[in-house]
């Protein structure tokens, strides 16, 4: 059997009992961590499309030879 799996029978104080149960409980913490993982990029990735707004009393001064694309993300 391999390691990882003797390792998870071994942390589970006895829970898990065969081979097939350790292979369940691995690939469904597998699972987990992907679906965490989507949920912290997408957490991340809406927060950087939040509209840039400049403090009360300032400006955004653009370049004159930006490209008009700059204009809309900033």
């Amino acid at each position: 059997q391999p390691k990882i799996i003797g390792f998870v029978m071994k942390i589970s104080g006895g829970l898990i009992k065969d081979q097939k149960q350790a292979e369940y409980v691995l690939i469904g913490f597998v699972f987990i961590a992907i679906l965490f993982s989507i949920f912290l990029f997408l957490n991340a990735n809406s927060k950087n499309r939040a509209e840039i707004k400049a403090p009360s009393g300032y400006h955004i001064i653009y370049p004159t030879d930006a490209p008009p694309k700059m204009e809309k993300i900033l």
